[in-house]
């Protein structure tokens, strides 16, 4: 019985960490759609192509660039020059 226990209590652990790097990924990308709204209208296409990005780094890169550019425009070639252009 204790083994099992320490096996739940592992697997719990496991899933915590999961769901907090989600949590922490969903936080970064709505951070850098509010950045773009301010900027103006952001469109459904660009707003699910940022939401595919799930690398912590990424995203870290991906908000810098929305922070810098003065338009969604300027955003978007930015977005494609890091990314690529395959939307």
């Amino acid at each position: 019985m204790g083994a099992r226990y320490m096996l739940f209590e592992e697997m719990m652990k496991d899933e915590f960490k999961a769901g907090k790097a989600e949590g922490k990924i969903e936080g970064k990308i709505e951070d850098i759609l509010e950045v773009l709204a301010d900027l103006g209208s952001v469109s459904d296409s660009l707003k699910e192509r940022i939401r595919l990005v799930q690398d912590d780094q990424v995203l870290n890169e991906v908000f810098r660039l929305a922070r810098k550019s003065g338009s969604i425009g300027e955003f978007q070639e930015r977005l494609d020059a890091m990314l690529g252009t395959d939307r």
